[in-house]
């Protein structure tokens, strides 16, 4: 995540009245960082395990997945108990309805740390809470809040996968959905080999990524999301088209795409608060979606931006404003701000970080100031 140019800042001096209500820290000028990784190496595989968590998306009955696998879960759920299906339930309840998240994504992301891929290899893992969590700890997806949540949804989630176990998913996914996702993977390894990636996104993050093999998790209950885990890798529909497997390949590897250990990119990305329009846009979306805290919504936003400009850096042509005016629903209105801010200053010609990147853009007002508006319109009117 490595190279940039270095920027001198003039702040404009401001009014009272805005600085006090947009109050940036100072910019601080990183050093110059160099790519670490010249290749990239592709592993695409299935998972059971992780099929398996995005299956209890489903076997929860929420209607948001059931446009997507209404026929396995006609097929399923009639094998389960009614006691079973309270377990799913619960998940839903206390993961989405309550905490606003994904079923899915949450406990895979926490359970990425362990190994195994197994149905027995999860329970194994869960019965030994401390050790996930200080295997978590040594990642940056870590919170004690998040954890605090699943240690409350655990007893569910061990009901759940036992539940699956006494149904024999785990033949059912050996039988019938991993000889699908096998045919597959072949000819998805043999176009992403074409694509050098890992180099453009420690340019534009401004350091390493921990390794240069990026595994590629094939799913068939995944759909519609594409999930990042611990490490360089990412959880992805088998169906997609190739061009969503490689923008998720870009994408999911690029969370989180700054450290919040530094204050001045904390600072800039609180001022965003200020911002009427964002702010609609945070509290006003289907919740279905993800993105319903403030943090994860900039974040998202901001690995939008990245990826869509390292994309078309990488010559891959489609119409980013058709995109973003049905992704999500339109939520996406920083990530087009960035983006567009990011086409006029050169980004990617400069190796400029994103981080360093984004804290210039607020000091400068080019991202703040109610400045979303605008630039939201000029993106869809064209440059």
């Amino acid at each position: 995540m490595m190279r940039f140019a270095t920027f001198l800042l003039m702040l404009v001096a401001l009014s009272a009245a805005a600085f006090a209500q947009r109050r940036v820290m100072p910019i601080d000028d990183l050093p110059p960082a160099v790519v670490e990784h010249h290749e990239t190496r592709w592993d695409v595989r299935p998972s059971l395990k992780y099929d398996a968590l995005c299956a209890l998306n489903v076997l929860s009955g929420d209607p948001y997945y059931l446009k997507f696998y209404q026929a396995d879960y006609d097929r399923l759920a009639p094998k389960f108990t009614p006691a079973e299906k309270a377990e799913f339930v619960a998940l839903k309840r206390i993961i989405k309805d309550q905490n606003k998240g994904i079923i899915s994504a949450d406990l895979a992301l926490i359970l990425s740390v362990e190994p195994g891929d197994s149905l027995d290899d999860m329970l194994v893992a869960l019965d030994k809470p401390n050790d996930i969590r200080e295997r978590l700890k040594q990642t940056p997806y870590y919170s004690a809040p998040n954890f605090t949540e699943f240690m409350q949804v655990r007893p569910h989630a061990i009901a759940a996968i036992r539940a699956l176990k006494r149904v024999g998913f785990d033949e059912d996914w050996s039988q019938h959905i991993r000889p699908q996702i096998m045919a597959k993977a072949p000819q998805i390894e043999k176009q992403l080999v074409q694509y050098n990636i890992v180099p453009l996104q420690e340019q534009v993050l401004g350091h390493a990524l921990p390794d240069n093999r990026i595994e590629v998790d094939l799913l068939y209950y995944s759909q519609p999301h594409g999930i990042k885990i611990t490490g360089t890798r990412f959880l992805t529909h088998f169906e997609y088209p190739f061009d969503i497997v490689l923008h998720n390949a870009v994408h999911e590897m690029m969370h989180p795409p700054y450290d919040l250990k530094s204050p001045a990119t904390v600072q800039a990305i609180e001022s965003l608060r200020h911002d009427a329009f964002l702010m609609d846009k945070v509290k006003h979306h289907d919740p279905s979606y993800g993105y319903n805290e403030f943090e994860g919504f900039v974040e998202e936003d901001c690995v939008q931006a990245l990826e869509q400009t390292i994309t078309q850096s990488m010559g891959m042509k489609e119409d980013e404003r058709e995109y973003w005016r049905i992704q999500d629903g339109g939520m996406h209105v920083l990530a087009i701000a960035l983006y567009e801010l990011m086409q006029r200053e050169r980004f990617m010609e400069l190796r400029e970080s994103f981080p360093h990147f984004l804290r210039r853009m607020v000091a400068s007002g080019k991202l703040t100031n109610e400045r979303l508006v605008q630039l939201n319109r000029e993106f869809y009117a064209g440059r």
